[in-house]
């Protein structure tokens, strides 16, 4: 019997080994909108490279600066610049090398989401609007509340919102 402990107890130990990870702060709504100095719904248009690196040395070489330049649906929280919005966020530097612990990074869609399926053909969700979280950078860009290597969560995609294309 006691073998039989000791066996069972040494087989959960071993198939329990250390995990790696990554720590990250879960945003709720109400911790964004209590961050943010500015809350808007907007519409993404075009992104331009940038060259910025990210300030944690982890992400130098993975990561690639970029500004998104954003018109204004609705202002939620705070005072929008007049005539758009630029963001500041980063985008892989190689899609083929995203970790498995990697940073949560935005996306922003300008062209129509489009879905095949086999019984249904095409099914087209139009070009979302973004619900956006975000912080002053001090030279009249935003950038993410949540921080630039988990931007993701200051960034909700939204569909059928303003009517799309």
């Amino acid at each position: 019997m006691r073998l039989k402990s000791v066996l069972v107890l040494s087989l959960i130990l071993a198939a329990t080994s250390p995990s790696t990870g990554r720590m990250f702060d879960n945003w709720s709504y109400s911790k964004l909108f209590k961050a943010a100095d500015l809350v808007v719904i907007a519409r993404a248009g075009p992104t331009v490279d940038t060259g910025a690196k990210p300030t944690d040395p982890r992400y130098a070489d993975m990561l690639v600066g970029e500004e998104t330049q954003f018109t204004i649906e609705s202002v939620l929280q705070g005072k929008a610049p007049v005539g758009g919005l630029t963001v500041r966020h980063f985008r892989f530097a190689d899609s083929n090398k995203i970790g498995f612990d990697g940073p949560q990074l935005a996306f922003f869609r300008t062209k129509p989401r489009v879905f095949k399926g086999p019984d249904i053909g095409y099914v087209s969700l139009g070009i979302p609007d973004y619900l956006l979280f975000l912080r002053p950078t001090g030279d009249g860009a935003f950038e993410p509340v949540s921080g630039q290597i988990d931007a993701a969560q200051s960034v909700k995609e939204m569909y059928g919102s303003s009517g799309g294309e």
